[in-house]
């Protein structure tokens, strides 16, 4: 019994040995396979022998680098450093990692990332380092091919001259070039991760009301968007620029929209003149209007004016008819005010200047507005101002329009102030028309009130013909004003804020004539009722001007004679020359249609009689003859429509003149 026990416990000694070994050959097994596994796998002692490697180990390095020092088959910089990964596995890492380049006997290299661990004995002693490669030559080379189109990617978006920004599929930014940070004033490491409407801010030009995201547009619609015109960005730091923009979907390689990609451009120089653009067609739509129209109807005026000024002179101021008469004389100033306005704008004409004190005509055209009013006018005249040549008439206009707006913006009263100084361009820090400046001595006018004011959409536009604000408006006044002003050499700025009143201020060329102040002519009043002594011939084709000026001539005690065109006049000047009784003075109309006008027939007559007293008359009154009539011989000037004061002073002073 006892023998069959043993031999029992041996048979089981022998079953369970063999159990054993089966798992230890298993688990050996296990082991080779997970060893010799598609990456490479090596162990080094703690002294840098090779000890081990598996099969992919050896495809990369010969069987022979057993027992070699791996710092003879791998060199590297980190070998006998702190830096090296053995070391650091003796000093108590956990793990380790580094790259190792191998050179392939064919040519190129293959890259690997090397995990470090420690290696233990049967005993639980650290002996060494465990180490698996991974061949990440692939992958460097599609990072490397990455890397590039980042690059080139970054360059394209710095290379464009469009804002550019790219969002996730929730509309948060990824990407900003440097155009997209300058319009925007976020810089891209300030704007990654915010929603796109936090930074790309948009609101409509005229109603100033913000409008949606367009990547939230792209991302509902997943279709291209176009931004509506007139949008306004607004930057972090206030600045507003007009743009022009589209949204477009990304798609990935399954089509699916991974967000959004916004271009924009800045168009705010564009949209100015395109401003000016329409600013000038429609003045020169005027101005061809207004040089069709002119000369007819002034001829038409200057008959009424005259006639008038010949009828008060019949009638007595405490008769009914001359109040009636006098209304009339009113409102054919008024429309002759009207015309000057549209012949403003007519093409190629200039102000009919002279040398003139700037104060006068402000205080002067100020007051004819404010009186009456519950608008007070503060005026503030530098000392010695310097002399300006200007059309008195278009000045004190543009005086008067700037008056008459500032009196509209405070209807329960307040103040003006007007104000007037020397400018100098060279004792000057800040010039704010420095592009535009064409002289370097300016007078600066500035007139400024305590009205409503006007938000940024009305002041960009005020100076548009026909654009207004008022029910009764006609969109002139200021068109008017800054054609004067441009038309002078100068510049006209404006400055206003609702609820901050309005300043408006002005810069003048200086002359180059004088810098002292000048004196300004005085007109005599004439007594029309016989002071005129002398022989004066009238010539214009439109027969109501000639019999009006003839009449008011005659009146003054002139003795007249007409003719249609410059022909009949040499003629008829010829003749009286020939004879006891020759012309004094000769009034020319500067156009005669069909025959000759003014300027040929003056050069004529000049050169037959160098002394000969012209005046050049005409309803273009910004003509350049006009401007510049002693240019081209002529004595004096008289615009028409003209009443009878203005023809007979000017006539009664060239013969003054010539009596000297």
């Amino acid at each position: 019994s006892n023998i069959n026990a043993m031999r029992l416990s041996l048979k089981d000694d022998i079953a369970e040995r063999q159990e054993t070994e089966m798992s230890l050959r298993e688990a050996k097994a296990a082991l080779e396979n997970i060893f010799n596994s598609a990456n490479p796998i090596c162990i080094v002692s703690l002294e840098g022998e090779i000890l081990e490697g598996n099969e992919a180990y050896y495809h990369y390095w010969p069987h022979s680098v057993k027992r070699l020092k791996c710092h003879e088959i791998r060199p590297a910089a980190a070998c006998g450093t702190d830096t090296c990964p053995l070391v650091k596995i003796k000093n108590g890492a956990a793990s380790v990692e580094y790259e190792v380049v191998l050179p392939r006997a064919e040519g190129g290299e293959t890259t690997f990332i090397v995990t470090g661990r420690p290696y233990y004995d049967m005993h639980g002693k650290l002996s060494g380092i465990v180490e698996t490669f991974q061949d990440i030559t692939e992958r460097r080379q599609v990072q490397a091919v990455l890397d590039g189109e980042r690059e080139r990617l970054a360059v394209t978006l710095r290379s464009i001259g469009d804002g550019v920004i790219t969002t996730d599929p929730e509309g948060r930014i990824m990407v900003l070039n440097k155009i997209a940070e300058h319009m925007t004033g976020w810089a891209m490491e300030e704007a990654v991760g915010r929603p796109l409407e936090e930074v790309f801010r948009i609101v409509d030009e005229d109603e100033r009301r913000p409008l949606e995201s367009p990547a939230a547009q792209v991302l509902r619609s997943g279709k291209i968007v176009d931004l509506v015109s007139g949008t306004i960005l607004l930057s972090k730091d206030g600045q507003e620029l007009n743009i022009a923009d589209s949204g477009a979907p990304i798609h990935d390689s399954r089509s699916e929209v991974i967000g959004v990609v916004l271009v924009f451009r800045d168009i705010t120089l564009e949209k100015k003149i395109a401003q000016e653009s329409r600013r000038m067609d429609k003045l020169e739509a005027i101005g061809v209007l207004a040089g069709g129209i002119a000369h007819d109807f002034n001829n038409i005026l200057a008959a009424i004016m005259g006639n008038v000024s010949l009828a008060l002179m019949l009638t007595d101021s405490s008769d009914k008819r001359h109040h009636l008469l006098s209304q009339v004389e009113k409102a054919s100033e008024r429309a002759k005010n009207l015309v000057q306005q549209l012949l403003t704008f007519s093409r190629g004409g200039n102000p009919f200047k002279t040398l003139s004190t700037i104060s006068d005509i402000i205080r002067e055209s100020a007051e004819f507005v404010l009186r009456g009013s519950n608008v007070k006018g503060e005026f503030d005249f530098a000392p010695d101002l310097w002399a300006v040549e200007v059309d008195k008439g278009q000045i004190g206009q543009v005086v008067q329009n700037l008056v008459i707006n500032a009196v509209q913006a405070m209807p329960n009263g307040g103040n003006i102030r007007l104000s007037c100084e020397n400018f100098s361009l060279k004792d000057s820090e800040e010039i704010p028309f420095a592009e535009y400046a064409n002289s370097e001595r300016y007078l600066r006018i500035i007139i400024s009130d305590d009205g409503c004011g006007m938000p940024p959409e009305v002041s960009s536009r005020i100076f548009d013909p026909y654009f207004t604000t008022k029910e009764k408006g006609n969109g002139l006044g200021m068109a008017v004003t800054h054609s004067v002003i441009r038309k002078h050499g100068g510049h006209i700025l404006v400055d206003s804020k609702p609820g901050e009143g309005t300043a408006f201020t002005i810069y003048l060329p200086v002359s180059t004539k004088s810098t002292a102040v000048v004196e300004e002519d005085v007109v005599p009043v004439l007594d029309i009722s016989g002071i005129g002594r002398g022989r004066v011939l009238i010539m214009d084709d439109d027969e109501l001007v000639r019999d009006i000026a003839v009449n008011m001539l005659s009146a003054a005690g002139f003795e007249t004679l007409n003719a249609v065109d410059g022909a009949a006049v040499l003629e008829i000047y010829r003749q009286a020359a020939a004879s006891a009784k020759p012309i004094d003075v000769v009034i020319m109309d500067l156009t005669i249609p069909g025959g000759m006008g003014g300027e040929q027939t003056a050069a004529e007559l000049l050169a037959f009689d160098p002394r000969a007293a012209i005046i050049v008359s005409s309803g273009y009154s910004n003509d350049q003859v006009m401007a510049n009539y002693r240019d081209y011989g002529f004595k004096a000037a008289v615009v028409k429509p003209y009443n009878m004061q203005e023809l007979v002073s000017t006539v009664g002073r060239l013969m003054m003149d010539r009596a000297s």
